[in-house]
């Protein structure tokens, strides 16, 4: 899955699109609270199926926050593999 994501400081807007690699297999992906290897809570799902996906949503202070320190990453399953990158500010 491609993934590109947009933060606005001012509103504390997070925009995001999502794309899976292969059309016809399914991916479920989220957004979790947490630094560096460390595990965290979902905050927002963005992706579940084989179609792309685009929203946008305005993030709690906490979260504004945490991305701010990098604490918010994205996790993406499809079947038994999991991938997971920072979003960096």
């Amino acid at each position: 899955m491609r993934a590109s994501f947009a933060f606005d400081p001012t509103t504390g807007r997070l925009s995001y699109e999502t794309s899976p690699p292969n059309p016809h297999a399914g991916a479920a992906a989220a957004v979790h609270r947490g630094g560096e290897g460390a595990k965290g809570p979902i905050i927002l799902t963005i992706a579940g199926g084989s179609t792309p996906t685009t929203g946008d949503v305005v993030l709690q202070p906490a979260d504004q926050r945490a991305l701010q320190k990098g604490e918010l990453y994205v996790e993406r399953r499809s079947g038994t593999r999991m991938f997971r990158a920072q979003l960096r500010p």
